[in-house]
């Protein structure tokens, strides 16, 4: 009897039943899924942390540039002001770093190439010393697009537009650097036309 006994215990617990690999596939399952879901999380933060690193240390300090050449430009009749959809000249007040007479006028150039995906700023004081085409410093590199928009008068009313020769109101950049995966977009008043 005994024989009997040991040979029907061997022969049911020699597998699983279908119910127990069940249990352990849906177990695995919602194990599986929260790990993952949690690395998901992991790598979604990672990259918002890098992209508002990149933010706050390469770009927006480089948009800053930008913006406080526009926040001195001033109105003047022998370099007027000339804006188009991927560059943009207008005199400002420049510091020239000599001595304690403070800024003195000159002028300004942004320029977009696009086969290098460079913004290029030139900056010079007046009158007529504008620096050669190779005299320029790379404001933003690696960038996809880079486009200037004018908000300017336009007939009887105000409008953004593509180009413009009158001192705008404001000047709207838009860039798609690279490493970041979207546009930014800047638009800065210009208290030079409000005068």
């Amino acid at each position: 009897m005994s024989a009997e006994r040991n040979s029907t215990f061997l022969s049911q617990s020699q597998g699983f039943t279908l119910v127990e690999v069940l249990v352990a596939v849906c177990i695995v399952g919602v194990l599986g899924g929260a790990i993952g879901a949690g690395i998901v999380a992991g790598v979604n933060v990672w990259d918002r942390a890098r992209t508002e690193t990149l933010l706050a240390t390469d770009v927006f300090p480089r948009l800053a540039v930008v913006e406080n050449d526009v926040a001195n430009m001033v109105q003047f009749s022998e370099l007027p002001f000339a804006g188009a959809p991927d560059s943009i000249v207008f005199p400002l007040l420049v510091s020239t770093g000599e001595g304690l007479d403070g800024p003195s006028l000159g002028g300004v150039s942004y320029r977009y190439d696009r086969v290098r995906g460079i913004l290029r700023r030139r900056i010079w004081s007046m009158p007529g010393q504008e620096p050669e085409e190779g005299a320029t410093e790379a404001v933003f590199t690696g960038i996809d697009s880079c486009t200037f928009e004018y908000y300017a008068l336009s007939g009887a009313e105000y409008m953004w537009k593509q180009a413009t020769t009158n001192t705008p109101l404001a000047v709207r950049l838009t860039i798609f650097p690279a490493a970041l995966g979207t546009s930014l977009e800047k638009v800065m008043p210009v208290p030079a036309a409000r005068r």
